[in-house]
């Protein structure tokens, strides 16, 4: 970890305002629906972009792997983006004080920035190692965690560790290995005194067929305290990471998988047949939806893989499934406290899957939230309503109670992999 001098963050401002961003947006009135969004709702939504090379304007002034903090302010539509010197921009977390952590993924680097964007420390992997998810911050204690993972795991005794900062010093306190490949997401687990992580299990062999070799995929459930592992609960029979999870009040973990079958670059023609007739013996039946672009430009087809309601006292586990068409290419989860449904991104599909208790609750087409290209989720606390951001334009306010888009705010988004909303 190593503080950044003034100079080097008035460097980072100039070069941030000078490369062409907005800094102000527009939010559209509510629509359909009696809340009114932007006289009694505050709040502010943060997002990390880990392509600013979308942007020819902004390309040119580019750092070596850099990433876009871009921040809504929700009542006024006003918004901020700022061109940060970090590779693979993952997620944020407020820290308190208006602070914010950007996390890296499957890098080395990750920032930690003030309200307006000023850069107070670099949090750096150990190494061999690099960040691989988001982070738990425990206000009352003063700390924050860190999931960091090998660069390279070849095998199941390469495992990850959850790295113990001060969110006053940003010093690192402690390490603590997780006993898994990956650790990613962590959440506490209520009235427990534990938190739960998922681990993506994947090792850097190559798999003959997938995209992704993994041998050793769970949920974790770690001593709040001593971040310790307790219980391993193993989601191996889908052959996928288990990779975002939200725990509810009732203590059960809801969680998404990934995986894909690679399209060979070897071959030429039948390419295409080849990944599909291995997707299809994968998944063991024939497919019924068609791949989405993203899907054909990436060269990757994604299994369809359903969301699973874990209890993480006991491991039992309850398997939602809406059909494949809409379990394609899983992505964010988000939990809203006052409805009782968790809320799984799936980005191929382009929709929503609401659960609730294990049981779907209902299906949200991008269509019907005025978006594309879904990614990000986040619950607005005190509120039915959840933010959902497109990967390259726009973002809503949803209230699942109503089951309506009350706000909308046009944002140019860079690949924003995840939301969080902070309130204020």
């Amino acid at each position: 970890m190593s503080l950044l001098s003034r100079r080097d963050m008035l460097a980072l401002l100039t070069l941030s305002w000078a490369s062409g961003f907005s800094t102000s947006g527009h939010a559209h009135a509510p629509m359909n629906s009696g809340l009114a969004w932007g006289a009694t709702r505050q709040g502010l939504l943060h997002a990390l972009g880990m392509n600013p090379d979308l942007f020819p304007k902004i390309a040119e002034r580019s750092l070596d792997g850099a990433s876009i903090l871009s921040t809504i302010d929700l009542a006024t539509g006003q918004s901020r983006q700022t061109l940060l010197p970090m590779a693979g921009g993952h997620a944020t977390e407020s820290l308190g004080n208006g602070n914010v952590l950007c996390i890296a993924h499957h890098k080395p680097k990750s920032l930690i920035v003030t309200a307006d964007h000023s850069i107070l420390a670099e949090l750096i992997a150990d190494p061999g190692h690099v960040f691989g998810g988001h982070a738990w911050i425990d206000l009352e204690r003063q700390i924050f965690l860190l999931p960091q993972k090998r660069a390279k795991a070849e095998r199941l005794t390469d495992t990850g560790s959850i790295v113990v900062y001060d969110t006053r010093t940003f010093h690192k306190l402690d390490q603590v290995d997780t006993g898994g490949i990956h650790p990613h997401e962590i959440h506490t687990i209520p009235g427990t005194g534990e938190i739960a992580v998922t681990h993506y299990g994947d090792v850097t062999a190559r798999h003959a067929v997938l995209a992704h070799h993994v041998v050793d995929p769970k949920l974790t459930i770690l001593d709040g305290r001593t971040f310790r592992p307790k219980r391993h609960y193993q989601q191996s029979d889908f052959n996928a990471m288990v990779t975002h999870m939200r725990v509810g009040p009732d203590g059960w973990a809801h969680v998404v998988l990934t995986q894909y079958v690679s399209w060979p670059l070897a071959k030429a023609e039948d390419s295409f047949q080849t990944a599909l007739r291995n997707l299809e013996s994968t998944i063991g039946r024939k497919t019924d939806f068609a791949f989405p672009q993203a899907s054909l430009d990436e060269r990757l087809l994604p299994l369809p893989l359903p969301v699973l309601a874990i209890n993480t006292q006991t491991g039992e586990r309850r398997i939602v499934n809406a059909g494949d068409r809409y379990h394609l290419r899983s992505q964010s989860v988000a939990h809203s406290a006052a409805t009782g449904l968790t809320v799984a991104v799936y980005s191929h599909s382009d929709n929503l899957i609401l659960e609730r208790n294990g049981r779907l609750a209902g299906i949200v087409s991008a269509a019907e939230l005025g978006l594309r290209n879904l990614r990000g989720v986040a619950e607005v606390s005190g509120s039915p309503c959840i933010a959902v951001m497109g990967a390259y334009r726009g973002a809503v306010i949803y209230d699942l109670d109503a089951r309506s888009v009350v706000a909308r705010y046009e944002t140019e988004n860079f690949l924003d992999t995840h939301l969080q909303y902070a309130g204020t």
